[in-house]
C-alpha cells in the first residue's frame, strides 16, 4: 500500500490510526510506503516531512510519523515548530545533534523531494492519497472497508 500524506493534514491523521491497524492485521502480507506530499496550504507542512525524514535517518521514521500525526493539533499551530520537531525527536530517543544537521541537509530534502516527483508522476494533487498495487483507491473507498476489500483482492490475485 503506497499513501501520499501530509503531515498537518487532519483527514492523513485520521487515516494512519487505521492504516497501522492494517499493519497488524495483514501481517506480514502488507507493507505501506509513505510518500511526503506537504501541500503549500499547510504553512509548516514541509518542516514536518523533513522531520519525519531526518528521523528516518536514524532510523526512526515511523516513530516520528506517528508521533507527528498524534501531536498534530499542537504543532500545527504552533509558531516555533522546530523546537516541537526537536523536543519530538528528544521523546523518541535520537541523537539531537544529528537531527538539527540532518533537518537541514540534503538527504531529508532530496527524500521529501523525490517523493514530490513521485506523487507528479501518478497525478496526485490531495492527501491523503493511497494506491494498492499501483491501484488508485477511489474517495470512497478510502474507509476501513474499502481498503480491506482493495488488500483482499490484491492477496487473491497473487495467490
Amino acid at each position: 500500500l503506497e499513501e501520499f500524506g501530509d503531515f498537518q493534514c487532519p483527514p492523513c491523521g485520521s487515516i494512519s490510526v487505521f492504516l497501522d491497524e492494517l499493519v497488524k492485521e495483514y501481517d506480514p502480507h502488507l507493507r505501506i510506503v509513505f510518500r511526503n506530499l506537504p501541500l503549500r496550504i499547510h504553512q509548516h507542512a514541509r518542516a514536518a516531512a523533513l522531520a519525519a525524514e531526518a528521523a528516518g535517518l536514524q532510523g526512526r521514521f515511523w516513530d516520528m510519523h506517528d508521533l507527528l500525526y498524534r501531536e498534530q493539533a499542537t504543532w500545527s499551530k504552533a509558531d516555533n515548530t522546530r523546537e516541537l520537531f526537536d523536543s519530538y525527536a528528544g521523546m523518541i530517543g535520537l541523537n539531537l545533534d544529528q537531527f538539527k544537521k540532518d533537518m537541514e541537509g540534503e538527504k531529508a530534502r532530496a527524500r521529501v523531494d523525490s517523493d514530490q516527483e513521485r506523487a507528479n508522476s501518478l497525478g496526485v494533487k490531495v492527501t491523503p492519497e493511497v494506491f494498492v498495487n499501483d491501484r488508485q483507491m477511489s474517495p470512497t473507498d478510502k474507509t476501513p472497508e474499502g481498503l480491506r476489500a482493495a488488500i483482499n483482492a490484491a492477496l487473491k490475485e497473487k495467490s
